[in-house]
């Protein structure tokens, strides 16, 4: 109920043009939000991408996040 209460107000402030900074390791909640992803690892940005990137790269997604 929270995730989904979460995901609602989020989707309303990026319909409003809020910029959003989230750290989750659910990607399938923010495929639904994010435009722009950084994956992080021992603290230092060891990937970035857009979200059409991130679509055609699943191999580096699997190796991040096991999705």
């Amino acid at each position: 109920m929270i995730r989904s209460e979460t995901l609602y107000v989020l989707e309303r402030l990026k319909a409003q043009g809020q910029s959003i900074f989230l750290i989750d390791k659910n990607l399938s909640f923010l495929k639904r939000l994010a435009d722009t992803y950084y994956f992080i690892e021992t603290g230092h940005k060891a990937w970035h991408a857009m979200r059409t990137d991130l679509n055609n790269d699943a191999n580096t997604v699997q190796a991040y996040v096991g999705q």
